[in-house]
């Protein structure tokens, strides 16, 4: 058997080899310098771990094992750990169990890592139902070393991530992924970092060992990102190419722009070509019609385009209103995890106030603070439970303000400006005082802002006055004219609607609605707007935009979802983007 001495020098020997290699990956030398510079401790090294390793145990009848390292080497060797022990230390190993000396470690380390180290720190501190880390799908501490799944993980100074030899370049979104139950702030080439570092350590198979059954979990990070990494596209059937039903596609419920039809979020769609006209058969003309069908919905959608504008009418014509979320600072900010926005959309003027938390009440303190200086006509939001509640209905009802919300994607288009302009100013000042503490200078920052002069109205939001209205109502919030170009749709044109897409959603899914509405109206706005209906004439709240709609070439021609039922040469079928009142019985041989 190896000596218990030898044991503990192949142990020193292994973490010393990986303090040097941590210490090598981050001097600003050469490689050629590196190498000739370590050489004769390098090279030491791994001639007597070879040996520590290729002297087993004798499988003939010698029964005691010859010394695998002479007493010259192992004085040796002895002696350069002692030299080294000091400089090397691995750069993701901590050797005090206290917290502070924890912390003391990482002093030296950039702001990304040692914020979201020191942060996972506290939060393992706390109850496990108050835990924001992801200590299940991320980053885990134990015995002095950091582990994700099956693998240890090492965190660099610098804060890039080293897994299995791969370097990979520490952002703030992949360590969003890496720590965070709930991440956010991060783009598509974090997520396919953290789908391959989940792949590489077993991530979300039980045990972390691999052929072990998938390990899911209702959080939003699994079914979101992690449940599809294993998922392999079905081969399309002999049958399913000629016709018929077609293979499985992933689309993660998608939604219409205005319409909010809980029939159309369907996941996991089984079937993308069928049709629902009682005479067709499988002849030229249906496949071709067929394909029209899928090119219609697959068309690309424009998102950027010309909108009508806000129409204002005096100085306290509109207000609009918008919450901020800061929740991963709100320890730093005394439990503040909410900030209140408001503008005048005339003079451009913001009001912002710092909440705990989104309830009915703290709203409508923080809100009834700007109605007390001056109540505007009307006040639009966006839908959230925040504003459209009891409470704060009766707050607008007493200041007799209009209280409003729009069904397009844009919302408050104004505040949500503010909100980019107030927050790209609140990061500035996190990176120069190195803190995320905002409630010290929020007051500061929208003081800033409305002593700034406005691009739009050519002066300093907090001096404009009454005396201004006029002059700004004549130039900038003049009437606009109504264009007199033809319109693209008339009124019974069949269309489809565009669905929203957010931005890491897959670009292969479909952008188009499946179900067909017809022109109710059109409204001579600039630019001009249509009122749809379904096939039942009812009207569908919203107006729409000429790059919202695409006309239908086959209005008879429908999807099939599924196949619910057969019976002889019958089948009852559930239409695609349809409720459960259309399912029919067709002839099967109508399935192309």
């Amino acid at each position: 058997m190896i000596n218990p001495n030898e044991k503990e020098i192949k142990k020193k020997i292994i973490a010393t080899r990986r303090s040097i290699k941590n210490k090598l990956s981050i001097l600003k030398h050469g490689e050629i310098a590196q190498e000739k510079k370590f050489l004769p401790i390098t090279k030491h090294l791994k001639q007597i771990e070879h040996k520590l390793d290729g002297k087993k145990e004798d499988t003939s009848n010698s029964t005691v094992m010859k010394k695998d390292v002479e007493a010259s080497d192992m004085k040796f060797i002895t002696n350069e750990i002692m030299k080294t022990e000091d400089l090397f230390t691995p750069s993701f190993t901590i050797s005090s169990s206290k917290e502070e000396d924890k912390l003391d470690f990482f002093k030296n380390y950039a702001l990304l890592p040692k914020s979201y180290i020191t942060k996972m720190f506290e939060d393992k501190e706390k109850d496990r139902r108050l835990q924001t880390f992801d200590y299940k799908y991320g980053v885990r501490y134990e015995n002095g070393n950091f582990y994700i799944g099956n693998s240890p993980i090492e965190i660099h100074p610098n804060g890039d991530i080293e897994l299995k030899n791969k370097l990979y370049t520490g952002t703030k979104g992949l360590y969003e992924l890496l720590f965070k139950k709930k991440p956010t702030s991060y783009t598509e080439d974090d997520e396919k970092n953290y789908k391959k570092i989940a792949l590489k350590t077993n991530l979300i198979l039980r045990y972390y060992q691999p052929k072990q059954q998938i390990h899911g979990s209702i959080l939003p990070k699994y079914k979101n990102i992690l449940s599809d990494i294993y998922n392999t596209p079905k081969d399309v059937t002999k049958k399913q190419k000629e016709g018929g039903l077609l293979m499985k596609l992933t689309d993660n419920k998608p939604d219409y722009i205005y319409w909010d039809n809980p029939n159309e979020l369907v996941e996991r769609l089984k079937l993308l070509l069928s049709s629902h006209q009682a005479e067709m058969v499988k002849t030229k003309s249906s496949t071709d019609k067929k394909r029209q069908v899928v090119n219609e919905i697959h068309k690309p959608t424009r998102i950027n385009f010309k909108r009508r504008r806000t129409i204002l009418k005096s100085m306290y014509d509109l207000y609009q209103a918008d919450l901020v979320e800061m929740i991963p600072y709100a320890k730093e900010n005394n439990g503040y995890k909410y900030i209140l926005i408001v503008i005048n959309c005339f003079s451009k003027f913001v009001w912002a106030y710092a909440l705990k938390d989104k309830s009915a009440n703290e709203v409508c303190k923080a809100m009834e603070k700007i109605l007390k200086i001056k109540s505007p006509k009307n006040l639009q939001t966006d839908q959230g439970k925040e504003f459209f509640n009891n409470a704060f209905k009766k707050l607008m009802k007493k200041y007799n303000v209009n209280h409003y919300s729009t069904f397009s994607e844009k919302k408050a288009a104004i505040v949500e400006r503010v909100n980019r302009t107030l927050k790209n100013l609140m990061w500035k000042e996190f990176n120069y005082r190195g803190t995320y503490r905002w409630v010290d200078f929020l007051k500061e920052i929208v003081y800033k802002y409305n002593n700034t002069k406005h691009r739009t109205i050519g002066m300093k939001p907090t001096d404009v006055t009454k005396k201004h209205e006029k002059q700004l109502l004549n130039t900038i919030y003049s009437h606009i004219k109504i264009s007199k170009l033809n319109n693209k749709f008339k009124i019974g044109d069949q269309v489809r609607i565009s669905k929203i897409r957010g931005i890491f959603d897959k670009g292969y899914t479909a952008n188009w609605s499946t179900e067909i509405f017809k022109i109710k109206k059109v409204n001579l706005t600039n630019p001009t707007t249509y009122i749809l209906e379904d096939d039942k004439n009812n009207e569908i709240q919203g107006g729409f935009y000429e790059y919202q709609l695409q006309k239908v070439k086959y209005p008879d021609v429908y999807l099939v979802e599924k196949i619910l039922k057969k019976k002889n040469n019958k089948v009852l079928v559930k239409w695609l983007g349809f409720n459960n009142t259309h399912n029919s019985w067709i002839d099967k041989n109508n399935i192309v």
